[in-house]
């Protein structure tokens, strides 16, 4: 990798976002291709999921397997989210910066190797 410098900058938020998405895709294959929910607040009635034609989400019950891996984690003017896409929202969230960090550093090592100051 020393012909591609500063490559982790570019690999790891992409790396960390296929994680979370292969939690969610974890989860849902054990889970009959839907993902559990558990929201405060929300009665768990089949007919709301068949009205609003939310075919991959289901409501976490006791027969629900891998339930740490849900749609479980409250948060404020956004729902519930599970820990995979907790990874994917990091994810997200450092993808532009990193790119920018490893454009500066890219001119900064170009500048170096030609002697602009």
């Amino acid at each position: 990798m020393r012909k591609f410098p500063y490559w982790y900058l570019l690999i790891v938020p992409t790396l960390v976002w296929y994680f979370g998405a292969s939690l969610n895709a974890l989860v849902m294959g054990i889970n009959h291709a839907q993902m559990p929910v558990l929201a405060p607040g929300i009665e768990c009635d089949p007919m709301w999921y068949i009205i609003h034609r939310d075919l991959l989400h289901a409501c976490m019950n006791a027969s629900t397997r891998f339930k740490f891996l849900a749609d479980w984690i409250v948060i404020p003017d956004f729902g519930t989210a599970s820990l995979g896409d907790m990874f994917e929202m990091l994810a997200t969230t450092f993808t532009y910066p990193a790119w920018c960090v490893w454009i500066v550093l890219m001119i900064r090592d170009h500048n170096r190797c030609h002697g602009v100051k």
